[in-house]
């Protein structure tokens, strides 16, 4: 291979079968990975990778006398290949719903045998008790009220008439204002109808817990979802978890009475860990760069 090497100093991706990079020369080649057309986010590759960054990191220091400007350029490449994975490692997520608009279009809620829940968006100040951590300025969440010590309740999001296809994603995320209850509580999610005009979507669902005060994150990974027992509509297939297909979630809050807040309703991606091994060479040749200018 010739000592010129090229640098995607952009990489996009227009769907799952493009792929479009731009090259400057002089710096490590990185491709657009063949992976991207399983996800839509960026996802970058190496060819030859170790031998390619180790040829570029030895030479960071060693550049011929006078060919400082070489050296300069060298470590330039290294930030910008630092600045394409930093955004693709923090940034992945893909929101559904922040509230900062009110109630989305879809949104319900649902009560029955005696059970009731009753939501609204709530604007508070970053000088709030409810304030979220960091929050700078106003922020608007749901507040949902129920009673289901007796009976069923719980709020959601129907995406009809246009399902949303999930499958480029890992999860669910949410921020939630805990009561510490102890209460577990159920994310469903409606995948694939059998008939698009009827709500026969089969529900999938994940636990999680209220065992904390105050705002915090909480992470559900599609694999920990399992078909819904305690309810499935008529028609529902039974044809496993696509993701392809997505008509809507709901969370259901049963067996408890009290106030909860959400907020941010996300789909996630596990960053790949090539690109975490990538992100931490490339700031330690930055590094290693900055320690030989000093001596």
């Amino acid at each position: 291979m010739s000592g010129d090497f090229g640098l995607p100093l952009l990489v996009t991706q227009s769907g799952r079968d493009s792929v479009a990079t731009k090259y400057c020369p002089h710096a490590l080649q990185l491709i657009a990975c063949t992976r991207t057309l399983r996800r839509q986010h960026l996802e970058i590759a190496w060819f030859d990778f170790s031998e390619q960054f180790l040829l570029l990191f030895s030479r960071i220091g060693h550049s011929p006398a006078g060919n400082s400007a070489m050296k300069r350029t060298r470590v330039t490449h290294l930030a910008l290949i630092a600045a394409v994975l930093l955004p693709m490692a923090a940034n992945a997520d893909l929101l559904i719903t922040d509230y900062e608009s009110g109630l989305p279009a879809g949104f319900f809620t649902f009560a029955g045998a005696g059970g009731s829940a009753a939501a609204d968006a709530i604007t508070v100040p970053d000088i709030s008790t409810l304030a979220r951590p960091g929050q700078s300025g106003d922020n608007t969440f749901v507040e949902v009220v129920f009673d289901n010590t007796v009976g069923f309740g719980g709020f959601g999001q129907d995406f009809s008439p246009t399902p949303q296809d999930w499958s480029d994603f890992d999860g669910v995320s949410f921020w939630l204002f805990g009561s510490n209850s102890g209460s577990s509580y159920q994310f469903e999610i409606f995948d694939n109808r059998s008939d698009p005009g009827f709500d026969t979507a089969e529900r999938f669902d994940a636990l999680f817990v209220d065992d904390f005060s105050g705002w915090a994150q909480v992470d559900l990974l599609f694999s920990g979802f399992t078909r819904a027992v305690d309810f499935q509509p008529g028609g529902a297939p039974n044809d496993g978890l696509g993701l392809t297909e997505m008509w809507g979630y709901a969370i259901v809050l049963d067996g408890g009475a009290g106030t909860l807040r959400f907020d941010d309703i996300r789909l996630t991606r596990v960053p790949e860990p090539s690109t975490f091994a990538l992100l931490g060479l490339c700031l330690a040749g930055m590094g290693f760069a900055r320690r030989r200018k000093k001596a």
